[in-house]
């Protein structure tokens, strides 16, 4: 009972709690659910069009959703109001629409009114314009964004008829954004008595009126943006006003259009005024585009006074009649900057003139160049010049030089004369973009600019450096990786050398040869105009692709394949001043490091050998670039760009390369010591690095690597010196010399040993003396008015084709008996294992050379049970026979013609009925008392090869015959038993 009491008890206090929870959970959920409601009920109705409220409760007025204003609707709104708009109000205003406020205004949020279009043929559109659409009696603050879009305002007899009225704006907030957009008034599209802007923006696009796009009393700008953009109209295209004053923030007028005054319009003569002064950091005034039929193309003033400065820009303005076309002032006081002439900027190929007659009028107009004269600077304040010489195209705005040529400042009485340029890919000769390319400057465009150095190919090319941590990490390892790798696999080819002819080094020799002359020679080639043209689609594929294999094959830096790499980049990627003498010093101190090392390890004979294998080449051409001229016109003086400025200093310069060039050669000639390079046993017994060097070549000739060496450094030496770019004659003239003794002298003494590669060398020169002969025809025939295209593109297309086709042939060459030298090398290799491991087994002691010699002797082998061998473990199946070993009796398959088999008795044939056993396989009987059964066969060698049977009779017991075999190499039915 008193349980019941308890839980009675508990239950009376539980239960409201319980409810109250119900109840404020179903609360809670209803309130939720009717914000849902009411949100989605809002947005549905923010599509439908209510009606415009007539009162502003409260001094607010509050608008969501869309907004319509009928035909011939006014509304009223009287006192202060603050305009609150949700996001995307919009409020539709049909023909004869107004509303008006009479009180202050201040517009929150984002509102926008729009008008209907525009009908083509309407009569009573006059009659219902004649008012703005949107009037503020009072001052209107912009405190968010009001907008208006094809807003239209018209009237017969009136002038003064905006879209947009109010007596003050006022902006000052930066969220403040007043726009216009597509709206056109009889008098302007926004009107105002005054206009104070400290932030903000203020723009009006595509509007037009009588007096522009806004007609604003007094404006005074001291922030925020001020935009007009395609505006139109005949007294000002942007903006007409009495007082100006714009002295911080932006002013742009884009495109406008006027009768006078095409950007802005100041008109008041007893009180007007224009101030437009910009400091540094305090924004810009720009006109841009901006042009006038009479007066004015941007600006028109007729005012008290006028101040202009600071930066204020005029781009492209004119007027139709070339009468003042940026700038018409006349006043009373007229104050223009030092450098505001120097700001404006005119159309290319005129210049600005003054045609103002006092002080007091000032009239800036761009005037253009008359004919055969330019004008291709950005300064306007520059004259007209006369056209430079030698151009291909001269128009007032534009200037092409012929090919090659160019000017350093056309209006540059000092420096507008005509210059060649040594390196024709740099010189564009285009005004008024840059004369030269990208990575240059200077006169002839033959210094490198900022950020580029000078190209390994060569010193009249430039390469850009680059900027990144890892592509210049990746740069320097390259460099010092190349030097590396080409030293290492010259030490490899003298290192193995074994005293014997490797055709794989002769070849490879030939190779690095021709590729480093024909690169030079293609490079000739490619600077022809017919050559120009083909760098574009598959033909300048083809020439990349040749010039690469070229340029891989030679081992050197070619200058086929353009500028790729740059030593005095790496100087500077490393914390160096970039010098060419740096460059080269840097070079030779890696030279002479790796050949150290290689010294020390393998002795200083081997080490020079390869050292100056691989470097002195480029060594000499490091000395070529020191003695680089030209000439840049033809009545200037030879220039040495590259030699040292110091007085004597290329005279020092020969001397170091005299000095070094015998230094190299005395140290060349000594490594070949007594010169002997005799057959047989003296062979082997000469240094390592003499075989190597004398190796090729016959007795007599057993120092000819010296021309080969010669040969290659007088090549690397004339591409240096003389630069195909700017003396592609001269350089084929000294490399036809070099190229004809070669050929002479391998032609009468074929110093080789090998009569085919006398007649490869000799072919390969005989090549290259072509490819020069075809490489003066084109330059030849470049001027000749005679020329044709298609003949030169058929030589310069069949000369890359046998020059790259002669690379590839040797390297393939090269690499096949490469080939066929490592697999005689593998060949020898196990011939010497076999006779080492037949000398060791000839060394063991009798006892078990007598026992393998009785163990191979079938007929000594004393009798052993079935399956059971001496020579290997049981199980294992000879690798001769390759199958089982066979039960006693049983005969091996034979390729002879069996016997007919008798009556009744079928052979082995999966058809044979189930019992019959063939004879083959039926028990045999037992053997006789003292009988002993000879053993199963087993694999032997050859009949030819096998000893006869020996009859052992002193060991007393009968030895077997060796068992014959058929034609199928298995053994027969053995013979009986000898008694």
């Amino acid at each position: 009972m008193a349980a019941a009491t308890a839980r009675s008890v508990t239950m009376h206090k539980v239960g409201p709690r319980r409810w109250g929870g119900v109840k404020r959970f179903v609360k809670k959920t209803w309130n939720t659910v009717k914000e849902k409601v009411v949100k989605i009920a809002k947005k549905t109705l923010a599509f439908v069009p209510k009606v415009f409220p007539r009162t502003c409760n409260n001094g607010v007025m509050k608008l969501w959703g869309v907004y319509l204003m009928a035909f011939r609707d006014s509304r009223t709104i009287n006192g202060r109001c603050i305009v609150k708009s949700d996001a995307a109000t919009r409020v539709r205003m049909t023909n004869g629409a107004k509303l008006v406020f009479t009180g202050d205004v201040t517009f929150v949020g984002d509102l926008l009114f729009k008008g209907d279009k525009e009908p083509e043929h309407d009569r009573h559109l006059a009659k219902w314009r004649k008012h703005p659409m949107v009037e503020v009696k009072q001052m209107a603050e912009i405190a968010g964004s009001l907008r208006f879009k094809r807003c239209r305002a018209y009237s017969e007899t009136s002038i003064n008829v905006p879209c947009f009225s109010a007596k003050i704006l006022k902006m000052d907030r930066k969220e403040a954004n007043l726009v216009l957009e597509d709206c056109k008034a009889s008098g302007s599209a926004l009107a105002a008595k005054g206009l104070i802007q400290f932030d903000g923006v203020l723009q009006l696009q595509d509007c037009a009126g009588f007096t522009g796009a806004a007609e604003i009393n007094d404006v005074q700008q001291h922030g925020g943006s001020m935009q007009f953009h395609r505006c139109r109209g005949y007294d000002g295209g942007g903006l007409w006003a009495r007082k100006f004053s714009s002295t911080f923030g932006q002013l742009e007028f884009v495109d406008c259009e006027a009768s006078s005054g095409g950007g802005l319009y100041i008109s008041d003569e007893k009180e007007g005024a224009l101030l437009l002064t910009r400091t540094d950091g305090d924004g810009s005034v720009t006109f841009n585009n901006c042009s006038s039929d009479s007066d004015g193309g941007a600006i028109y003033v007729d005012a008290l006074k006028v101040r202009i400065e600071g930066n204020v820009m005029f781009n492209n303005c004119s007027a139709a009649d070339l009468h003042a076309g940026i700038v018409f002032a006349k006043a009373t006081e007229v104050e223009l900057s030092e450098d505001f002439r120097s700001r404006v900027r005119c159309p290319l190929g005129s210049h600005i003139e003054d045609e103002g007659n006092s002080t007091r009028l000032v009239a800036l107009s761009c005037v253009s160049c008359r004919r055969g004269w330019i004008h291709v600077d950005q300064d306007a304040t520059k004259g007209c010049v006369p056209c430079p010489t030698a151009s291909d195209t001269c128009t007032p705005g534009s200037l092409q030089m012929s090919r090659g040529l160019m000017v350093q400042d056309v209006h540059d009485p000092s420096r507008n004369k005509t210059l060649a340029c040594p390196n024709y890919e740099a010189c564009r000769g285009v005004a008024p973009d840059d004369m030269c390319a990208i990575g240059y400057r200077g006169a002839g465009c033959a210094q490198c600019a900022e950020g580029s150095q000078l190209a390994d190919s060569s010193v009249l090319s430039c390469v850009q450096c680059s900027k990144d941590l890892q592509d210049a990490a990746m740069q320097v390892g390259f460099w010092v990786g190349k030097s590396a790798l080409l030293f290492a696999l010259a030490a490899k080819s003298v290192l193995g050398n074994t005293g014997s002819t490797k055709p794989s080094s002769v070849y490879l020799n030939q190779l690095m040869s021709f590729a480093t002359l024909a690169g030079t020679i293609m490079s000739a080639m490619l600077q022809t105009p017919a050559a120009q043209e083909l760098q574009e689609g598959f033909t300048g594929v083809f020439f990349q692709a040749s010039a690469l294999v070229m340029e891989v094959t030679s081992g050197q830096t070619s200058s086929t394949t353009g500028t790729g790499q740059s030593l005095q980049c790496v100087l500077g990627y490393v914390g160096l001043e970039s010098a060419l003498w740096k460059g080269h010093l840097g070079f030779t101190v890696l030279a002479v490091l790796l050949t150290a090392v290689l010294s020390i390890f393998k002795g200083y004979q081997v080490g020079l050998v390869v050292g100056i294998n691989c470097f002195w080449p480029e060594f000499m051409g490091h000395f070529g670039r020191y003695f680089v001229c030209y000439r840049l016109s033809p009545d200037s003086g030879l220039e040495w760009p590259q030699a040292p400025d110091f007085s004597g200093g290329l005279a020092l310069v020969a001397a170091c390369l005299l000095l070094c060039s015998a230094a190299v050669l005395h140290a060349w000639w000594t490594l070949y010591g007594t010169g002997a390079n005799d057959s047989g046993p003296k062979v082997a017994q000469e240094q390592l690095h003499v075989a190597f060097l004398t190796a090729p070549y016959q007795e007599a000739y057993a120092k000819f690597e010296t021309e080969r060496l010669l040969r290659k450094g007088c090549f690397t030496f004339l591409a240096a010196a003389l630069p195909i770019t700017a003396s592609p004659a001269l350089q084929l003239i000294f490399l036809a010399m070099v190229v004809l003794a070669s050929l002479v002298i391998y032609a009468l003494l074929l110093p080789y040993s090998n009569s085919r590669w006398n007649m490869t060398e000799v072919a390969q020169l005989t090549t290259c003396m072509v490819m020069i002969f075809a490489a003066f025809g084109l330059l030849s025939s470049d001027e000749h008015w005679g020329q044709s295209k298609i003949a030169q593109i058929i030589v310069i297309v069949a000369t890359a084709a046998l020059a790259a086709g002669i690379c590839v042939t040797l390297a393939v060459l090269t690499v096949r008996s490469l080939l066929q030298e490592r697999a005689e090398v593998a060949k020898k290799a196990r011939l010497e294992k076999k006779k080492k491991d037949k000398q060791k087994e000839q060394s063991l002691p009798g006892r078990q050379q007598n026992w393998n010699t009785q163990k191979h002797l079938p007929g000594l082998q004393p009798l052993t049970p079935p399956g059971i061998h001496p020579d290997r473990p049981p199980g294992i199946i000879a690798p001769s026979t390759q199958h089982p070993e066979r039960p006693p009796g049983i005969i091996p398959p034979s390729t002879k013609q069996l016997p007919a088999h008798p009556p009744g008795i079928q052979p082995l044939h999966p058809e044979r009925p189930p019992g019959i056993i063939p004879p083959s396989m039926q028990p045999q009987p037992a053997n006789p008392p003292g009988i002993q059964r000879p053993p199963p066969p087993r694999p032997l060698r050859r009949m030819s090869q096998q000893p006869p049977a020996i009859a052992a009779t002193a060991l007393g017991t009968e030895m077997q015959a060796p068992p014959a075999q058929d034609g199928t190499g298995d053994l027969t039915q053995p013979a009986p038993a000898a008694s």
